[in-house]
């Protein structure tokens, strides 16, 4: 049987990956929930999928030298 394991990281790590304050993903997190990226919970520890934080980024990815509809 094969087990599939989910990479997650530290709140501190995910700042460091998005280029982002440790503090920014807090307030994310806390104040603006919708704005945040996905992340779960163990006890009192928060991390963030990986896959979450690469698929969160991407929708918030702009294309300057793209032509509006």
């Amino acid at each position: 049987m094969m087990s599939t394991q989910l990479k997650t990281i530290s709140t501190v790590q995910a700042a460091e990956l998005l280029g982002v304050s440790k503090s920014y993903l807090d307030q994310l997190r806390c104040f603006r929930p919708n704005e945040s990226p996905p992340y779960a919970k163990i006890g009192a520890r928060v991390v963030y999928p990986v896959v979450e934080l690469e698929r969160w980024l991407a929708a918030r990815t702009v294309n300057a030298g793209k032509p509006k509809k």
